[in-house]
């Protein structure tokens, strides 16, 4: 594996180059809906080594958005049984 000189690094570049530490970096990067791909470019570095990084700091920049469920609906929610939630009621005649 060949030496990276610690004025290399991806931190030491990111304090140089931008003027804050990582963290402060990422956060910001993440706030502004940057990928992981676009940062690592204006870095300078790979995707792969800035998601190893930004995984050291416990940081990630994947949102999971939900898709909303059934459950959620408020017709569902409804303590009436109605068309929606007439299989997750209990019958009663």
């Amino acid at each position: 594996m060949p030496y990276i000189s610690p004025d290399n690094r991806v931190e030491s570049r990111i304090k140089r180059d931008f003027g804050m530490g990582f963290l402060s970096f990422a956060q910001q990067c993440k706030d502004q809906g940057l990928k992981v791909h676009e940062v690592a470019e204006m870095i300078g570095c790979s995707s792969s080594n800035m998601r190893r990084i930004l995984c050291k700091f416990g940081i990630s920049f994947v949102v999971i958005e939900r898709e909303p469920l059934l459950t959620d609906c408020p017709k569902f929610q409804n303590k009436a049984m109605n068309g929606i939630n007439c299989l997750s009621r209990r019958w009663v005649a």
